[in-house]
Parts: structure tokens; C-alpha cells; sequence
């Protein structure tokens, strides 16, 4: 009941009748930039005054016609161009004429966007684009007629006013968080006196309060979006301490819960550098993932649990594993079915990995890599430990019934070990399941045991694969007698494989990337006949 109410006070408050109240009788000034960290390309700029624009993995050449009336691009590609971060780009060149170029395409969304569109003003992609024009402000203004500067901030007036209107009535936490956000940025661009902007960042802060765990880590789980919300974040913070107010507490929490998230962040990162691939995240452009964990302190890895995660290390080597929490429905929408997956690296090499995210398309092939057969988990009878509602509220989130979401980790850091229990299949299969990995031989080694049990010694049929999905570009070849894998990496370094408990086999996979798309890989996979008691041992080993 509530939220159809919320739905029709929504469509009410978008409606023609009442849109006109966005606008401001008054044309308001905006004068400080907010603080741009992310690294800037010159090159990125001139591509695009070129008609090349490179956004969500996908590249798309204009023809010379504007961007915003191309038709036949992804959803993803669509929602990068409408949230304007690819400004920044323009800003690393003080040339009046890719100023220009900037502002009119600026201008040239504010003539195509005049009436509401469900995409382009939706909360988050009206929020980020408002904080990209706000850091980008200099850029804009550089060589615009009076007008033309009216006509744009009239246009952020009315889009923070939209926000502000909308915002008592939106059903998602995220899109308040991002509106938050906004409205932050703003009255830090206006200079708005100290009293207002206490307050938005204390609305903010428990706006966070309620959204980052204990931990840090975003309650999605999605480290994906742990890092999007934070390079918001800093840049608040950064234009907080460049604007010298005093906000006291408020600003003490505010930079205190940055600190933490941004350890959760790296907390969540593969020796090799990348975000380990788990419920819904992927590659980050290099230079992006850099420049933001260097904004904040970085310690050492240790063992650890962290939001439901478990993290395993020895010397160079990472295990990161997921206990399989699902995160409460309203932030599931890009959830994994990966419970006891992990992924495994040493040093600069990526072992074992998930296949991630599909970047490049937004169709039903998506969910598929969401399941458990797209992770190095483990399958009983075709089940995987949680399943993707269909329809109704919350079509394509995640969903699991166990009452119990309390993730089951241990440690024994005396032989680097970790313990992981997932009762996510006793329902659909009458199993438990027990996974124990140990970093051995200075992280060289990598060994697991699998547990499968019979809940109350019932009787149970059917298979179960235990999966392993290869890093790209490995050689694979095996035994003759099928006992050894042999495995080597990209990088030369080498890799053998020993199992007992069921028998292995060799197939296609593919790990999702952000600007080449679905790499080839090789996964293994190791299948047996259930009985009322399980167990396949196996080892990954560095050849010296």
C-alpha cells in the first residue's frame, strides 16, 4: 500500500501539471567548483569533439551528429553519457575552443531534456550529472555569453529542485543517498552559509548510517558501487576542506566514515590490483581505481572478515570468498548467487576469478552471470545458493529465504586457513556444505577441501560440480590418466592442479571486462554422484 501511495505521489509530482514548479523565478549563481579527483585525459576530449565516444565499454562514433540523439546504444552507454563524468576530460585543456565544445554539449542536453524522461532524470543519473557540471563549472563558463551561463544554471536550479521535490517520495535509499549528494554539492558551489550545509551533510551522514555496515562496506555488498559512491564522497570532502567551514562533529563523522569505506574498498582488492569480482563488480579503469584509493590511508592486507566476505592472506597471496549473505531486497538488484565462491591471486597474477558482471549488454543474458555457474563455487543438482525473483516489486533482485544471514567464517591463522559454511542449499537440496581453504608454502599453494553433507542423515540423489574459472589467456592441458592439471598463466608463471573426490573436466568460459568484453578462458570443473557424505579435496601448486 505504501508503495503504490509513494508511486502515485511520484507520477503526481512529475506530471506536466506540476513540473513548472521546478523552476526558478530567479536565475540562481553558482560559483565554486566542487573538487574534481579523478584523473583527466586530453586525449579522451578530443576523441569525442571527434565523434568518438568511448563510455561503458562500448565505443560509439556519432557521425557528427549530437550523442544525445543516438538511438541504438545500450542502456548503460546512454546512462554514462546522460551522467556527464567524461566532462572532467575537457577540463584538462584551458583551449577555448574544447571549452566550447563542452558547453555545447551541455547546452545541447538542457534543449533536448526540457520535458521529464524516467531515464535521464532519474535521481542518480540527475545527481551525478549535476555534481559533474558543478566540478566542471570553470570549463562551462569559459567563453559562454551571459545567456548561455543563465540558461545552464537555471538548468541545475530545476534539476535540484526536481530532486528536492521527488525526494520525500522515492522508494530507493540509493537514490535519496545520491540526491543527498547533490543537494550537498550545491549549496557548497553557492557558498550557502554554514548552517544549511550543516545540515544537508548531517542528512547525508545518516543517509550513511543507515546504508554502510560496521565494516565499511555498502550493505549491496557490491564493491562496484562501494567504489562509485566513495569518488562522490571525496569529492564532497575535499570541497568541505578546501571551503574551510567548520562543521565540527558532522564533519568529523562525515570523514570518518569515508576513511572506513575506503578500507573496506581496498580491503576487497586482489593482489593483482583488480576489485575481486563478487556481486555485481568488475573492472575499474585503471587510472580511476588508483587515483581513489590514493586518496585515503592504505594498510596491509590481513586476514579478516569483512561485510560478509572472507579474506585470506599469506605473503603475495589473496583469497577474497563470499559466505553468500544476500543484502536486503531493495539493494539486490545486482546481486550474485555466489555463496563459498572465491577468488584466488599471487603477486601481479589473477589464479582463479569469477566471471563478473556483463558490462557491454542489459538484457536477460546479464542474469545468467549472475548464478552460480558464472563463479568458482559449487552446483548441486543444478541448483546454486540463491535464485532471481522473476517478477513483481522486485523483479531481478536476489533472493534467498534463510532467515539466518549472519555469514559463517572462521579463521585459523596458525596454518593461514580459512573455514566458510553455506546451509543455502538444506531447502532446495538437503545438503550442507563446508568449504576449508589454506594458503600453504608462503601462499604458494592453494588447498581446499569440500564437505558436502546429508541434513539429518537423510538420503540425497542427483550431481554436484565443484567449479574453478581459470584467469584469461591460460594454457590448460591435463594428464594422460586425467589425475594432474597442468596451468599456465599469462604471465609464464606456471600452475598444477591435483583433485580426489570426483572427476575433472575441461570447459569454455569467459571473464568480463570492462573495455574488451567477455575474455576466454577455461574453467574446471569437477562432478560427482551425491552420497549422504561428500568430500573433494583438491590443490593448486606454483611450479618453482
Amino acid at each position: 500500500m505504501q508503495k503504490n501511495s509513494l508511486s502515485l505521489a511520484e507520477h503526481i509530482i512529475t506530471s506536466p501539471l506540476l513540473r513548472w514548479t521546478w523552476i526558478s523565478l530567479a536565475t540562481p549563481s553558482y560559483t565554486y567548483p566542487l573538487v574534481e579527483h579523478r584523473p583527466l585525459d586530453i586525449e579522451t576530449a578530443k576523441d569525442m569533439i571527434n565523434g568518438r565516444y568511448l563510455l561503458a565499454g562500448r565505443l560509439v562514433e556519432t557521425n557528427s551528429h549530437s550523442p544525445f540523439a543516438i538511438e541504438k546504444v545500450s542502456e548503460q552507454w546512454k546512462k554514462r553519457l546522460d551522467e556527464f563524468s567524461w566532462l572532467r576530460h575537457f577540463s584538462a585543456s584551458d583551449n577555448i575552443e574544447h571549452n566550447k565544445f563542452a558547453r555545447v554539449l551541455v547546452l545541447d542536453w538542457v534543449g533536448r531534456n526540457s520535458k521529464f524522461n524516467n531515464n535521464s532524470w532519474s535521481p542518480s543519473a540527475t545527481s551525478l550529472r549535476l555534481l559533474n557540471w558543478l566540478r566542471h563549472l570553470e570549463t562551462i563558463k569559459n567563453g559562454a555569453s551571459k545567456k548561455q551561463i543563465d540558461i545552464i544554471f537555471q538548468s541545475i536550479s530545476t534539476q535540484l529542485t526536481s530532486l528536492k521535490s521527488r525526494m520525500k517520495f522515492m522508494q530507493n535509499p540509493l537514490d535519496i543517498l545520491y540526491t543527498q549528494m547533490a543537494l550537498l554539492g550545491s549549496s557548497l558551489s553557492k557558498k550557502s552559509d554554514g548552517r544549511k550545509i550543516s545540515r544537508r551533510l548531517l542528512r547525508l551522514q545518516n543517509s550513511l548510517d543507515q546504508q554502510i555496515d560496521k565494516d565499511g562496506l555498502h550493505l549491496s555488498r557490491n564493491a562496484l558501487l562501494q567504489y562509485e559512491l566513495l569518488s562522490e564522497l571525496f569529492s564532497l570532502k575535499q570541497t568541505l576542506a578546501k571551503s574551510n567551514f567548520h562543521l565540527n562533529s558532522a564533519d568529523e563523522n562525515f570523514s570518518q566514515t569515508i576513511a572506513k569505506m575506503h578500507l573496506a574498498l581496498d580491503s576487497l582488492t586482489l593482489s593483482t590490483g583488480e576489485l575481486a569480482y563478487f556481486n555485481g563488480a568488475g573492472q575499474i579503469a585503471t587510472d580511476l581505481f588508483v587515483s581513489l584509493l590514493s586518496q585515503g590511508e592504505r594498510v596491509k592486507k590481513t586476514t579478516k572478515t569483512l561485510g560478509g566476505y572472507g579474506i585470506l592472506t599469506n605473503n603475495q597471496s589473496i583469497v577474497i570468498a563470499d559466505s553468500g549473505i544476500v543484502p536486503p531486497k531493495v539493494y539486490s538488484d545486482k546481486s550474485h548467487a555466489s555463496a563459498l565462491a572465491f577468488e584466488f591471486s599471487n603477486g601481479r597474477d589473477l589464479i582463479i576469478g569469477n566471471c563478473g558482471a556483463m558490462v557491454f549488454d542489459t538484457d536477460n543474458k546479464q542474469n545468467s552471470f549472475r548464478l552460480g555457474r558464472a563463479h568458482s563455487g559449487i552446483i548441486i543438482n543444478n541448483h546454486c545458493s540463491a535464485k532471481i525473483i522473476k517478477r513483481g516489486k522486485y523483479a531481478n533482485h536476489l533472493y534467498n529465504k534463510k532467515k539466518l544471514n549472519i555469514p559463517q567464517i572462521s579463521f585459523n591463522e596458525d596454518i593461514s586457513s580459512m573455514i566458510l559454511t553455506s546451509s543455502d542449499f538444506v531447502k532446495t537440496c538437503g545438503v550442507k556444505i563446508t568449504r576449508e581453504v589454506s594458503l600453504i608454502d608462503n601462499g604458494n599453494s592453494l588447498v581446499g577441501i569440500d564437505k558436502i553433507s546429508a541434513i539429518n542423515n537423510k538420503t540425497t540423489n542427483g550431481i554436484f560440480e565443484i567449479l574453478f574459472h581459470l584467469a584469461p589467456s591460460s594454457f590448460i592441458s591435463q594428464s594422460d590418466n586425467g589425475e594432474i592439471i597442468y596451468i599456465i598463466l599469462q604471465s609464464g608463471i606456471k600452475y598444477s592442479f591435483l583433485f580426489e573426490g570426483g572427476e575433472a573436466t575441461i570447459k569454455d568460459t569467459v571473464r568480463n571486462t570492462t573495455y574488451f568484453g567477455a575474455l576466454p578462458s577455461a574453467k574446471i570443473v569437477i562432478k560427482s554422484k551425491l552420497k549422504n557424505t561428500n568430500e573433494v579435496s583438491w590443490v593448486f601448486t606454483r611450479q618453482q
